[in-house]
């Protein structure tokens, strides 16, 4: 399956990578490498995520790689990659 990043969620991805970076950029590369692998992980195994909890749309899922979100849409030909958002924060503006 294809995997398509939104704007935002490249957006999301440069700002993790500065945020962790003021204190080390080694870790704030290593993070985003983790998430990446995730993805990776989920164009074979689209449905793994969990469902939204905020959300009653059976189309939009969310995996977690350590304090990160990643919230995605299953479309019939790709993932499209909505939002990585820190789990602490609320969803619910950060997708269509």
């Amino acid at each position: 399956m294809n995997v398509q990043w939104s704007l935002r969620a490249q957006s999301d991805l440069a700002d993790i990578r500065a945020y962790i970076g003021v204190d080390s950029v080694v870790n704030a590369g290593r993070m985003i490498d983790r998430i990446l692998d995730a993805v990776e992980l989920m164009r074979d195994f689209p449905e793994s995520g969990g469902m939204l909890v905020e959300d009653e749309r059976s189309d939009l899922r969310q995996v977690f790689v350590a304090r990160y979100r990643v919230i995605y849409r299953i479309e019939v030909d790709r993932l499209l990659i909505l939002s990585v958002l820190h789990g602490a924060r609320h969803s619910s503006d950060h997708f269509d």
